[in-house]
């Protein structure tokens, strides 16, 4: 029997937690929850069993998340933001689950970027710090928080008197050389006997947030040996990152270790390393290994649609011309809500006007099986007319077929663009 681990994603609607959820969604191993502080995020439309719980900093906050971990009888906890992994890693004795993260040490240094830079100091090129307040200091320079999150209030620098203005949004800014060079990010996996047991350089072409929104794997034995360097230093656990960027001589220079997972690791489980699951594996010391495929992925990404609607139906109505079949294919999208109503136990009933034979026709494209029943009608019957059930819904490329049957059945009916708002895909 497979042995079934509860895993909580904390908080689940960040982009990292998202990403977390879409590496362990589909695994049978995992079932998934998430748990968020109560305002708008999107965790509720992609997780089937949400909780929530005060925001960080609340009194209430911690014995709120411990009582989703018990009620919820949880495993493994992801924390999917830097401020939550260090706090939950302060408390981990606590969780009354096992926190899949490095240890302490490694999660204080990576929260901040001087205490990385001193840690790694001779390891690996780290970017020179500059005194603000020196009267030669040339220009342009780099301005960053010290333990900020992504790009936020992270720039260059041209003048004195942006300078003023910059190190005075955060008393922790820092003031560094400017690396004008191309930037990456290195996925990492480290085993707590082996070390270093993947690293996967992508290059960062576009960026929103800090993550990285159009991204592509690419090969350098530089930024290889530089995540062994970073290995044997820190000694993380599970999965990592580090951003590095080219100096103006070329050699590539630190920008900072995240300790956690990072924001666009579908790159890496695109090709076969599977981050968020092996770290699960690491934590409780299961052997493993990473089979990476032998081709190139490059990601790019944009807003994602989930919907929650008032909808409920126990049968599914749907056409057959330029709607299940459009053209000489099958429309994937409705293929894709079909079967998704079929895995929730609902009825789907095909109505059509269909030249052919509409049985010849779904073998033909191997849809078979899928409508419990097909109705034939001839060109003067109403569809309107063989709906009988009124908790239903009705498919139809045609807007004349969608306004006759909703005012004839007055059930919902809906296009093929609609159908978006229908799918549910939590995990």
């Amino acid at each position: 029997m497979v042995r079934v681990r509860n895993v909580l994603v904390f908080p689940g609607g960040t982009e990292i937690g998202l990403e977390i959820r879409n590496c362990l969604a589909d695994r049978k191993e995992v079932q998934l929850f998430s748990a968020a502080a109560p305002d708008s995020n999107h965790a509720p439309f992609a997780y089937r069993f949400h909780d929530v719980v005060p925001p960080l900093g609340d009194p209430e906050w911690f014995d709120a998340l411990c009582e989703v971990i018990q009620h919820r009888e949880i495993d493994y906890v992801f924390a999917a933001h830097e401020d939550v992994l260090l706090e939950l890693g302060r408390r981990r004795d606590e969780l009354g689950a096992v926190l899949v993260a490095s240890a302490q040490e490694t999660l204080e240094i990576a929260r901040s970027k001087t205490a990385t830079y001193a840690a790694l100091q001779g390891v690996v090129r780290t970017p020179a710090l500059l005194d603000a307040g020196d009267p030669l200091l040339a220009f342009p320079v780099f301005v960053k928080p010290d333990r900020g999150a992504g790009s936020r209030d992270a720039r260059v620098v041209d003048s004195v008197e942006d300078l003023v203005r910059a190190v005075s949004v955060d008393e922790q800014m820092i003031v560094s050389e400017n690396l004008p060079g191309e930037e990456c990010t290195v996925d990492c996996l480290s085993d707590r006997v082996r070390g270093l047991v993947y690293s996967g350089p992508r290059r960062r072409v576009r960026t929103r947030s800090g993550i990285s929104m159009d991204s592509y794997n690419v090969q350098d034995p530089e930024l290889d040996e530089m995540a062994r360097a970073i290995d044997k230093t820190l000694h993380p656990r599970g999965a990592w990152f580090f951003q590095a960027r080219r100096a103006i001589t070329g050699e590539w220079c630190l920008l900072e270790v995240g300790a956690r997972l990072g924001g666009t690791m579908a790159l890496s489980r695109a090709r076969g390393a599977n981050l968020a699951w092996l770290s699960i594996l690491e934590a409780e010391g299961s052997e493993f290994d990473v089979l990476l495929g032998e081709y190139d992925v490059r990601i790019d990404r944009a807003l994602l649609n989930r919907f929650s609607t008032g909808v409920r139906y126990s049968t599914v109505y749907v056409d057959l011309d330029d709607t299940l079949i459009l053209g000489d294919r099958v429309n994937i999208p409705v293929v894709r809500f079909l079967f998704q109503a079929i895995n929730a136990g609902k009825r789907i009933v095909l109505i059509t006007r269909h030249d052919g034979d509409p049985e010849e026709t779904l073998r033909r494209f191997r849809l078979s099986g899928v409508p419990d029943e097909v109705v034939h009608l001839d060109r003067h019957s109403s569809k309107a007319d063989v709906i009988a059930d009124a908790d239903a819904i009705f498919i139809d490329d045609s807007f004349g077929e969608r306004a006759d049957v909703a005012r004839e059945a007055g059930i919902p009916t809906f296009d093929v663009s609609m159908l978006e708002a229908l799918i549910d895909d939590r995990a």
